[in-house]
């Protein structure tokens, strides 16, 4: 995949006039840009999905109901 998308890209930017060297160059460059933005953008989705499944905060329930009060409607059902 990385020959393939580095030829593709070269070849696109020698059809821009640049020299073949340069060109394979900033295709690798493209390439490697590329995997360090992938690998953030995998690193951001892991820590979000950490972040939504945490364990509720001590003392309340799910819902934001105090401890002690054993479920929301408590109140209610009294």
């Amino acid at each position: 995949m990385t020959h393939d998308f580095c030829t593709a890209t070269s070849r696109k930017i020698r059809k821009l006039g640049y020299a073949p060297k340069p060109a394979i160059r900033f295709a690798r460059f493209i390439f490697s840009i590329l995997m360090s933005v992938c690998g953030l953008m995998g690193i951001y989705y892991l820590l979000s999905q950490v972040e939504n499944n945490r364990i509720t905060g001590s003392g309340e329930w799910f819902s934001g109901a105090r401890s002690g009060m054993g479920s929301p409607d408590f109140s209610a059902r009294r």
